[in-house]
C-alpha cells in the first residue's frame, strides 16, 4: 500500500477540517490560540478556492462582537447560549 493510498483510507486530522463540516464547542478562540485562527482562515480560504461549500456552527456564551464577526465571516453560524446546561437538556 503506497502513502496516498493509505491517507485515503485514514485521512488525517487536517485532512478532515479542511474537508468536513465542523462543530465547535468548547473552544474558546482566545488571543494566544492563534494558530487555531489561522487554521479556520486557510480552511475558508480552501473552501472557496475549491468550492466546497463547507459548513460551520460555533456554540458558545458570552460572545464577543469581534469574535462573532470574525466566525461569521468565515462561513459559520454562531449560536449563542446563556448556559451550557441549555445544550446538555437538549441533547438528553
Amino acid at each position: 500500500m503506497t502513502f496516498l493510498e493509505h491517507q485515503a483510507e485514514h485521512p488525517t486530522w487536517l485532512h478532515i477540517l479542511f474537508n468536513r463540516n465542523l462543530f465547535i464547542f468548547g473552544l474558546a478562540l482566545e488571543p494566544n490560540e492563534v494558530f487555531l485562527r489561522w487554521l479556520l482562515i486557510q480552511r475558508t480560504k480552501y473552501s472557496r478556492l475549491y468550492n466546497c461549500n463547507l459548513r460551520g456552527w460555533y456554540v458558545g456564551k458570552d460572545i464577543t462582537e469581534g469574535k462573532k464577526y470574525f466566525l461569521e465571516f468565515l462561513g459559520f453560524k454562531v449560536i449563542e447560549l446563556l448556559e451550557f446546561d441549555e445544550l446538555y437538556n437538549a441533547l438528553k
